[in-house]
């Protein structure tokens, strides 16, 4: 495996809240993990989904493949063998706008889903981009 020299956070209030992202290159795929930074318990479902806005306005659905956690991490697996190397094409020729991730929590005994939005700024979505172009490219 070979990872990113470092990961990416993106926070407005230097780290308090916001996501970890970090970008690793495993034999067969990408791998992106965004951690919450929130110390707030965030749980995330298996299959749980994230959406990806591009400057361009385009989107796409990226999901949590990983067993359901609560420490606010969501997991994305990218490549040829796992039928998303579209997602991964678009994650190395578009920019970041935003991110979208659904986390869950319980309230009265039942199933709250809560959104979370994450903005880019210029600076980060080109790293993210040009970090994902030098992992594939391993």
């Amino acid at each position: 495996m070979t990872s990113a020299k470092e990961n990416i956070k993106i926070s407005t209030d230097n780290g308090v809240t916001g996501i970890d992202i970090a970008l690793i290159k495993g034999t067969e795929a990408v791998i992106l993990n965004f951690t919450n930074l929130s110390k707030a318990v965030l749980c995330v479902n298996k299959n749980a989904p994230m959406i990806v806005e591009f400057g361009d306005g385009t989107k796409t659905t990226l999901v949590n493949p990983t067993d359901l956690n609560c420490n606010g991490r969501f997991a994305c697996f990218l490549g040829e063998n796992l039928g998303n190397v579209k997602d991964l094409e678009l994650l190395k020729l578009k920019k970041i706008k935003k991110v979208t991730i659904e986390y869950t929590d319980t309230e009265n005994g039942a199933i709250k889903k809560n959104l979370s939005v994450f903005t880019f700024n210029d600076a980060q979505a080109d790293k993210f981009m040009k970090t994902i172009q030098c992992l594939s490219n391993l």
